[in-house]
């Protein structure tokens, strides 16, 4: 009876497993190897650092704008507070409402 329940384990529970397995490390090798042929065919594999491969780290770009043009601008945050209140229902309520940073006025320089 037991050597029954073992054969029975093993071709409804085992191999079934065993099956499965398989084909998800099969499906999982194709999806690597895609992955690998597209970055080839585009050229994306030669930034990656492989055993062996020292690729130099990539140049910093030159500024297109040199730091020494414009000027410095002084500007300061005008705060307002505001408190609102009113009534509803014969409750009396009030908030004050959050200071916003307000743009600069525009000046042309001559």
């Amino acid at each position: 009876m037991g050597t029954f329940i073992l054969l029975l384990f093993i071709f409804f529970i085992v191999i079934p497993l065993f099956r499965v397995g398989w084909r998800a490390w099969q499906l999982h090798r194709q999806w690597r190897r895609a992955t690998e042929d597209l970055r080839n065919a585009f050229g994306g594999a030669q930034g990656q650092q492989r055993p062996g491969n020292s690729n130099p780290a990539p140049k910093a770009r030159k500024k297109k704008i040199d730091p020494e043009v414009g000027e410095y601008v002084a500007f300061e945050e005008i705060k307002s507070e505001t408190t609102t209140s009113y009534t509803t229902d014969g409750t009396a309520s009030s908030f004050r409402a959050e200071s916003q940073v307000e743009d600069a006025v525009w000046e042309e320089i001559k």
